[in-house]
């Protein structure tokens, strides 16, 4: 099955659409300008992906709007990394994965996630590895803002 750069990105799209607009209540679109968290402490959320595409899909954003993001979806307030903020943030981009798994799985891609990583004090872009192609997504509203990245290439066996 080949790789269609811009079913990923359609994909990507209408999976985040869905976890920040309808499941989180947070209204965000795509941003042509990059997005800079300068000085700011930042976060990367990651789910690994093998299968018929072999790669990551990456969620980086600055503290502050993790705790925004944590706090609509427990009703809570933090204002430091916690255990909550680091398993709301791996939950987001999880859900964000699954969908792009299911949406992707419409042009005959099989992939299996793995389990999401979230680290804090990490630049907010992936390194890409020679022969992996990579999407990148600025996402801005609702007071926040947040980068998506996913990084991928053809598996050479599908699993």
């Amino acid at each position: 099955m080949a790789v269609n750069n811009d079913e990923i990105i359609s994909q990507l799209k209408a999976a985040a659409e869905k976890v920040f607009t309808a499941n989180l209540r947070l209204f965000v679109r795509p941003v042509s300008c990059d997005i800079e968290f300068e000085g700011a402490e930042t976060l990367l959320s990651t789910v690994d992906f093998t299968g018929s595409l072999d790669g990551a899909l990456g969620l980086c954003l600055s503290s502050e709007n993790a705790f925004k993001i944590v706090s609509k979806m427990l009703d809570a307030d933090p204002n430091q990394f916690t255990c909550d903020v680091y398993d709301g943030i791996g939950e987001v981009v999880n859900m964000v994965a699954g969908l792009l798994k299911n949406g992707l799985s419409l042009y005959g891609h099989k992939m299996q996630l793995g389990i999401p990583k979230t680290r804090e004090g990490v630049e907010n872009d992936f390194r890409v590895p020679e022969g992996f192609s990579k999407v990148k997504l600025n996402y801005s509203g609702s007071g926040i803002s947040f980068i998506l990245m996913f990084v991928y290439k053809q598996a050479i066996y599908e699993s």
